[in-house]
């Protein structure tokens, strides 16, 4: 009996927050907009990071080079630059993939 109306309770409410199909597709895109707003700013924050421990490897190589060898670091900076470039490029990368052919704009390929 509970089944029911737990299930009962979901079916009312679900649909009155969503009437149409072309509401499910808005609500769908906005949950995308702020998951990739998310991803972003969580590349950048984890970039700072690669690139903090890049300057510590740097020291710790500078301290004792046969422990630490040089591409350690570098691949930390490395991993870290392009991380925190991804927000600058995800733009112009997205518009390059997957253009948008504007009216009476059209080329052929």
């Amino acid at each position: 009996m509970n089944l029911v109306r737990l299930a009962l309770f979901f079916v009312v409410f679900a649909s009155k927050a969503v009437a149409t199909v072309n509401d499910v597709a808005n609500t769908l895109i906005s949950q995308l907009q702020s998951g990739r707003e998310m991803i972003l700013t969580l590349s950048f924050i984890a970039g700072l990071g690669f690139m903090i421990a890049a300057f510590f490897k740097f020291k710790q190589h500078k301290d004792n080079p046969t422990q630490v060898p040089i591409g350690n670091p570098l691949t930390y900076l490395l991993i870290g630059l392009l991380l925190l470039y991804v927000g600058s490029l995800a733009e112009p990368l997205g518009q390059t993939l997957f253009e948008k052919a504007e009216a009476g704009n059209v080329t052929p390929k």
